[in-house]
């Protein structure tokens, strides 16, 4: 965390006169993160407080674009802190105070510091234990337009089709990147929806869930992204394990595969073409790693090596993973 300041001069004018609404005492401003992310911690006389703000647009066209086109990512997260908690779902989630168009503030969660690589088993266990609880709190996002729209933006197939041939043409070229399209649709086509919907988180890293200071709960944060979803259940799953978990750690990932599907609701299991699950994901996921990579100046040989294995259906990391599930739904 970096230096404190003393007043809100760190903070833009509509973040401190939505401060001043709640008249507390703000004592101290903090950044909570190093790459300039407008993320603050609100020390006051009364608790520590985390403020998530949406900076005022300095171009004309990033300004024209907010009046046309708000942050969905933004309004979505407001929507599921002040909801989670009206509804009573299960799991561990930060205080929700208030939020206006441009600010959400949010009770600050204490954290251990404990590398994620360092995690024993049964940690991993409480980190899906909180997705699985999660994905299934799913009475308070809607089907509107809005709703549409925005998972058409940050949804699983949404990013695999918008990002992805994108980023395949740019990277492989155009005769690739029409072959990703056809597998990604044939995917889709191939998966039917699922008898219940439930929430995808879409960014379920170990920076968005943290361990409490006694290492006995987690909570999940940063919801901007999550959508309303009815096929890709494992999507956050193998996310996780293929982004956090190192590949030779077998066990480890067999552990975590079968507790996540200890708790699937009864009946989703059987409607899952596991073939077709593990090969959507893996490929809206490595497409994820390849853009972050190309836009940020990374090497991406491995990412591309990946792909094109995915591709031509001879890859190993993805047969096992196969194999770990089917394995798993035989046991039972």
């Amino acid at each position: 965390m970096k230096k404190a300041y003393n007043n809100l001069e760190l903070l833009p004018e509509r973040s401190r006169v939505f401060l001043k609404s709640f008249d507390i005492d703000v004592q101290e401003v903090n950044p909570l993160t190093d790459d300039g992310k407008p993320l603050f911690l609100i020390k006051t006389n009364t608790g520590h407080f985390v403020l998530k703000t949406i900076l005022p647009p300095t171009k004309l066209v990033d300004k024209l674009r907010s009046v046309l086109l708000p942050s969905l990512g933004f309004q979505q997260e407001c929507l599921i802190y002040k909801k989670i908690h009206k509804f009573d779902c299960i799991g561990n989630y930060a205080e929700y105070i208030s939020n206006d168009k441009y600010n959400l503030l949010i009770g600050f969660l204490p954290k251990n510091e404990v590398s994620y690589d360092k995690f024993k088993d049964e940690k991993w266990k409480l980190v899906i234990k909180s997705l699985s609880d999660f994905q299934w709190c799913n009475k308070f996002l809607d089907t509107s337009f809005k709703s549409g729209l925005h998972r058409f933006i940050y949804g699983p197939q949404g990013k695999a089709f918008r990002i992805g041939i994108t980023t395949v043409r740019q990277v492989l070229g155009l005769n690739t990147s029409i072959k990703y399209g056809y597998e990604v649709f044939r995917c889709i086509i191939m998966q039917p929806k699922l008898n219940r919907k439930f929430l995808s988180h879409n960014d379920f890293l170990p920076n968005n869930f943290i361990f409490s200071e006694d290492f006995d709960s987690v909570y999940l944060i940063d919801f901007q992204d999550v959508t309303l979803e009815s096929r890709w259940v494992l999507y956050d799953l193998i996310g996780l394990i293929w982004h956090s978990i190192d590949s030779n750690r077998i066990e480890l990932k067999k552990e975590i595969i079968n507790s996540y599907l200890q708790n699937l609701p009864s009946g989703i299991v059987n409607n899952l073409n596991i073939n077709i699950q593990v090969k959507f994901c893996l490929l809206a996921r490595v497409i994820h790693s390849l853009q972050w990579r190309l836009k940020n100046g990374h090497n991406y040989s491995e990412q591309v090596l990946f792909l094109k294995s995915l591709l031509n259906n001879n890859d190993e990391y993805s047969n096992n993973f196969v194999d770990m599930i089917k394995e798993y739904i035989h046991e039972r």
